[in-house]
């Protein structure tokens, strides 16, 4: 959303518009260029045409486990079908025991370990549907 904005207010402020012949290229509120590939978040396309974009972690902040379990559910429904869902407890159980219940359909073994805090367990587990 950050990017879209910026973008937008990029298009509307005329000082900033590549149309403007003013011949001068250096403007004192101009900014120097910066790399693309750290602003931009990496875009994946899933097979079936599901894009999603991976965002890179600045100055060693973590994703809230809240943030983490929202996207998981996102991703569980985009990739699985209604039928399946009902069979993994989807809308009716945590979204962590339904990433287990899926990992173990799959035919491997899910992470259950107690003496790991939630978000590591849950992160270990997404990793694992991930690399499936």
């Amino acid at each position: 959303m950050a990017s879209h904005a910026e973008k937008q207010k990029d298009d509307q402020d005329p000082a900033n518009s590549a149309d403007s012949d003013d011949g001068d290229s250096s403007s004192s509120n101009s900014q120097p260029a910066q790399p693309l590939s750290t602003d931009r978040p990496q875009v994946v396309e899933l097979p079936n045409g599901t894009k999603i974009e991976l965002q890179n972690v600045v100055n060693d902040q973590l994703m809230t486990l809240e943030r983490m379990r929202m996207l998981l559910a996102i991703l569980l429904k985009r990739i699985s079908t209604p039928n399946r869902l009902r069979k993994l407890g989807y809308g009716t159980r945590l979204i962590d025991t339904v990433l287990v219940k899926s990992i173990e359909s799959s035919g491997r073994k899910p992470i259950v370990d107690d003496s790991l805090d939630t978000r590591t367990l849950l992160k270990k587990n997404i990793g694992i549907l991930l690399d499936w």
